[in-house]
């Protein structure tokens, strides 16, 4: 059905992937709902730089961190009221350096710290288990952006 829309399309065609984690053919993508009435662009959206790197795809964006204050406020804009309280205040804002600017991280971590609710010891927990975890895998949480036209 969608390639049949998308056969019809006699405009530009942009297609994201996001997540992508495998070896893939970007020319595959395409096949089968190309014609010449319409422009097609792939934007392949990784944290894997050799998965991208296998597929021939060179031309590569590293995606920058958050400054602090966004990456703050993207927390915050998860957590919520939680924050109000000073004693998971002061150690949300050590998790927030843990992810380095990370949109990727902060959101799974936020998402994981919001249901810690109102334990201090819980949120103290988190944040030892986040800083183990960030010395072993550092730069698992950047996101490379390919374009292939």
């Amino acid at each position: 059905m969608l390639r049949e829309h998308l056969k019809s399309c006699r405009n530009e065609v942009l297609i994201l992937l996001d997540e992508v984690c495998h070896i893939i053919d970007p020319d595959k993508i395409i096949m089968g709902i190309h014609n010449n009435q319409n422009d097609f662009k792939v934007v392949i959206a990784s944290r894997y730089h050799r998965v991208c790197y296998d597929m021939g795809l060179h031309e590569l964006s590293l995606v920058e961190g958050l400054s602090p204050d966004d990456a703050w406020n993207m927390f915050q804009a998860t957590v919520g009221h939680l924050l109000s309280f000073p004693s998971i205040e002061s150690i949300a804002e050590e998790v927030v350096k843990e992810c380095d600017g990370s949109r990727l991280l902060i959101d799974k971590v936020a998402r994981t710290f919001r249901k810690k609710g109102r334990k201090v010891s819980l949120w103290e927990e988190g944040l030892n288990s986040l800083r183990r975890f960030q010395n072993k895998k550092k730069n698992l949480f950047k996101l490379y952006i390919f374009f292939v036209f």
